[in-house]
């Protein structure tokens, strides 16, 4: 016979044990329905967001773009923005207008030099097209164009990306027309940057061209620019064309007037509104003027 000690302790064991797997049942019980509620709290929020956001999409009509605050939100490098799969140039009545306009003036055979042991025609596959981006005759007597004609004005899409040597007679003609046409264009000055090596000026690091974007209208961006370029050569000539009076012509968005010679660029069809509205390009200019106080001044004398 156990002792009566022993008895109760063995009675109290017994009458713990139930207690404690009916707390643990409890507790169960309890996670589980927290972790129900918790999935309906989900499942709600999921079919609010539903009702709502799609809604506001549906209701944009399509091919509308999302709103500018969006769009700036989104937009995390400079260029991000929606681009065209297959950029093409101007066609129809307004390219046809823009063909008819082109002033005429004469088309003179590019003046030339050496610079610092580059020649005219650099270290490319492509010395035409870089004989004619370094020339270093001014224009002596440019045609006035509107900014509206160097915009819209077409080129065929065969060149795009070809070496000018590759170009058919009939699009070599076509071009020509335009091409080494020594003009004055009207614009805002709305960027500048320093280009990196490139073969015109033989790949060097430190003597590089400048690239400059112009416009119709100081609120447009560079998807309606016309590109203008000064290279080394041009600078040495022009102790005022300094990157730091560039920038703060683009600063300012001011108005200017470009003379310099028509060129066709084909290297740059992929960029066209992207970086810029045409790879008809003013290359390179001769003369940039700033309307000051009244009147166009040179901004060689700008201080």
């Amino acid at each position: 016979m156990g002792c009566p000690g022993h008895v109760r302790v063995g009675q109290a064991r017994r009458a713990a044990y139930p207690n404690a797997a009916v707390a643990a049942r409890e507790r169960g019980a309890g996670m589980g329905r927290g972790a129900i509620v918790g999935g309906v709290l989900v499942l709600v929020l999921l079919v609010v967001a539903v009702a709502v956001v799609l809604p506001r999409a549906a209701a944009r009509p399509p091919g509308t773009a999302p709103s500018a605050a969006t769009q700036t939100a989104a937009a995390q490098p400079e260029e991000a923005q929606a681009y065209p799969t297959v950029p093409t140039p101007p066609t129809g009545p307004t390219a046809q207008a823009a063909q008819a306009a082109v002033p005429a003036g004469a088309h003179p055979a590019p003046q030339e030099e050496t610079y610092k042991g580059c020649p005219p025609g650099g270290d490319g596959t492509d010395p035409e097209l870089n004989t004619l981006k370094n020339r270093v005759d001014p224009v002596a007597a440019p045609a006035a164009m509107p900014f509206a004609t160097l915009l819209n004005l077409p080129w065929p899409t065969a060149v795009n990306q070809r070496h000018m040597a590759q170009w058919a007679p009939g699009d070599r003609a076509q071009v020509a027309k335009s091409n080494g046409l020594g003009v004055a264009v009207e614009a805002y000055f709305i960027r500048v940057q320093a280009e990196g090596p490139e073969s015109p000026n033989c790949h060097s690091t430190t003597d590089v061209d400048f690239h400059e974007w112009v416009v119709a209208d100081p609120a447009d961006d560079r998807t309606k620019a016309v590109v203008v370029e000064v290279g080394p050569r041009q600078r040495d000539k022009h102790a005022g064309w300094t990157l730091a009076r560039f920038q703060q012509l683009a600063k300012d968005k001011a108005r200017v007037r470009v003379t310099g010679w028509l060129m066709l660029d084909p290297e740059h069809p992929d960029q066209v509104a992207k970086t810029r509205g045409t790879i008809w390009e003013i290359h390179p200019a001769t003369k940039i003027e700033a309307f000051q106080n009244g009147q166009w001044v040179d901004i060689d004398t700008v201080r």
